[in-house]
């Protein structure tokens, strides 16, 4: 699993890594301390969720989201927080944060990435199984909007061959 950790503490983003790897996940993870460096790592990394500290020195966590919105849509971002926030993370979660973590109790990371990504998973299946269903549709109303010069035609070719 790729992860991309926007933290400016590469401890933090240590230990949230090592937390992962504890429960047994297997992962490729890119670690961005600054703005420039978290735009770089969502177009050439491509991660599949974004953990993501609340605040740093560089720029914000509302300001990762919304580049995270921007850049990765469908990537979920879970807000790493090492206080309790409350009115922070309702925003955070307003702007399209899945889940937060508070830095102290890590031992949820798993389960949260591991529910945002299968999530994203299911969304994602969504979406092309409704594009499918919309390609159909299209095909289908084409046909119908066609069908009397199809049976015309059908008509024709019939007759000529009796």
């Amino acid at each position: 699993m790729k992860v991309l950790i926007v933290d400016d503490s590469r401890l933090d983003a240590e230990l949230a890594a090592r937390e992962l790897k504890r429960a047994g996940m297997a992962l490729q993870v890119r670690v961005a301390t600054r703005e420039r460096e978290f735009r770089s790592a969502l177009e050439e990394f491509a991660p599949e969720v974004i953990l993501c500290d609340s605040s740093f020195r560089d720029f914000d966590g509302l300001s990762a989201l919304r580049i995270g919105g921007e850049l990765a849509p469908t990537t979920p971002v879970i807000f790493l927080t090492g206080t309790v926030g409350v009115e922070r993370t309702i925003v955070a979660m307003r702007h399209g944060a899945v889940d937060y973590v508070l830095k102290r109790n890590l031992k949820r990371l798993p389960d949260a990435v591991k529910r945002a990504t299968e999530d994203a998973r299911e969304k994602a299946a969504r979406r092309a199984a409704e594009a499918e269903l919309e390609a159909m549709r299209e095909w289908m109303t084409a046909l119908l909007e066609n069908v009397d010069s199809v049976l015309s035609s059908f008509s024709l070719r019939e007759m000529r061959y009796h």
